[in-house]
């Protein structure tokens, strides 16, 4: 193998402005502990890294640079992976442990003013335990986790009903039509090549009758679920992700299989963003005079908020996915949005917000 005939110095890479957490994290000390390590798939810490190596990032979005090849390579790279999860998830220290709770009966706001907002999702990942992750599985493990995904997905009733859509085969038309629902092109050259292999061998779509009930198939993770709704109500569409994924997660089980799932790292995912409950709670704003607030930046981060603009609109939604339960996580979200439209509607009447910034205390 390569790390035998080159010694960790010669092989360390050149992360010379790079802006990602694993170019922050991934010191020459910790790569060479780590070089000879290997899990049982074969993955190895230069596997973890490739993608951040080859993608350098920006500044002013940090992406995580790294990924998971298999359910066991959080624990086996932990000297790595630990210090990126506490730098991208708001100080999640390497005793911490992942918590969960989806009982939202006593939440409270959520219903935000449609002129203000104008989607809200939920969404998820998943995996399956038994096989690699999307960026490093065999066609083999690629066609199995679709075959168990089309049999979860098919036992789905009444909300959950709906319908699979198969990459391959499908006409260009058909392709647009879901780039519509999903919102986001359909291809491979809208993948990084990791997750484009083969493509597009064993990819899919499911949405419902209503298609406010979505899921991905073998693109970044094996399953990706999304629950949406038009309109700024966010707690009906958090529900109906909880009951969505309990109903998945029943069809996988009935085939003998289950989710990855760690004590400590809860819902195993391909990019660490995404480990803990995996859980991103947006909302789709329109809020001009925000988007040109000086200061908006900073008041997000001290929210735990993160955002992507979407032209005259603008993406918000969780930073943390670890840490954090389900259910603080959407009470998190919901009270952040609720201060960006509070801030946006002073503005409107030329009242100044600066106080009211001053006084947001760090999450």
């Amino acid at each position: 193998m390569a790390h035998r005939l080159f010694t960790a110095e010669e092989e360390y890479p050149d992360l010379e402005n790079h802006h990602s957490h694993m170019a922050h994290c991934l010191t020459e000390t910790v790569y060479k502990q780590l070089r000879g390590v290997e899990t049982d798939s074969g993955f190895t810490i230069d596997d973890v890294i490739q993608l951040g190596v080859d993608n350098p990032g920006e500044p002013y979005l940090m992406p995580a640079g790294c990924i998971a090849g298999d359910e066991e390579s959080y624990r086996a790279f932990s000297a790595f992976f630990d210090q990126v999860l506490e730098a991208r998830h708001n100080g999640f220290k390497k005793n911490d442990v992942s918590r969960n709770n989806t009982m939202s009966e006593n939440v409270k706001g959520g219903d935000f003013d449609g002129k203000y907002a104008l989607t809200s999702y939920v969404t998820s990942r998943r995996n399956v335990k038994g096989f690699a992750l999307p960026g490093h599985f065999t066609r083999g493990e690629r066609r199995k986790v679709e075959a168990i995904a089309k049999s979860a997905l098919s036992g789905c009733d009444g909300e959950f009903g709906g319908q699979y859509f198969s990459i391959k085969g499908s006409s260009d038309k058909d392709l647009e039509q879901l780039a519509v629902v999903f919102k986001q092109p359909i291809s491979a050259t809208s993948q990084p090549t990791i997750f484009a292999r083969d493509w597009p061998d064993s990819r899919g779509f499911w949405y419902n009758a209503k298609k406010n009930f979505l899921v991905k198939v073998n693109e970044e993770d094996h399953l990706s679920v999304l629950s949406t709704e038009t309109g700024g109500n966010l707690v009906p569409s958090f529900r109906r992700w909880v009951e969505g994924v309990a109903a998945i997660e029943n069809g996988v089980k009935k085939s003998g299989n289950e989710f990855m799932h760690d004590e400590r790292y809860g819902y195993i995912a391909t990019c660490p963003t995404n480990v803990g409950t995996s859980l991103k709670v947006g909302v789709v704003l329109k809020i001009p005079k925000m988007m040109k607030y000086c200061r908006l930046e900073e008041a997000l981060m001290r929210l735990r908020l993160e955002k992507i603009d979407l032209g005259d609109c603008v993406d918000v939604s969780n930073i943390d996915r670890i840490g954090l339960t389900e259910v603080e996580i959407l009470e998190l979200v919901i009270e952040g949005v609720q201060f960006l439209i509070d801030c946006e509607e002073r503005l409107e009447k030329g009242q100044k917000i600066e106080k009211y910034v001053n006084i947001l205390r760090q999450k």
